[in-house]
């Protein structure tokens, strides 16, 4: 039986880079969800955040832990890896999740 992997990610972009992060993001909606293995790939933005500070959000969720290694190793997701990390003021925060039924 496959046990599902949740990610949930947050992305704080430094000042003026908001609409930069928010399209590398956008670039990765596609592709991820198109990849075997792939059941959730959700983009959001937080709303009510202090002072008007965009936050951006992935929801994931992968049918397995083999599913989420094979997303990390894509060419989009290396891409974005070597490209956000200059446009955000602190660390991706990524929390792996684990689903109660």
């Amino acid at each position: 039986m496959k046990t599902p992997v949740l990610v949930f990610a947050s992305f704080h972009p430094k000042q003026g880079k908001e609409e930069d992060v928010k399209d590398i993001l956008m670039e990765m909606v596609v592709p991820s969800r198109a990849e075997r293995g792939n059941l959730i790939y959700e983009f959001c933005e937080q709303v009510g955040t202090k002072n008007k500070e965009k936050i951006y959000h992935l929801i994931e969720k992968y049918e397995d832990k083999s599913a989420l290694d094979q997303h990390k190793i894509s060419n989009h997701y290396t891409n974005y890896r070597k490209n956000i990390e200059a446009l955000l003021s602190r660390p991706i925060g990524v929390t792996d999740l684990k689903e109660i039924r």
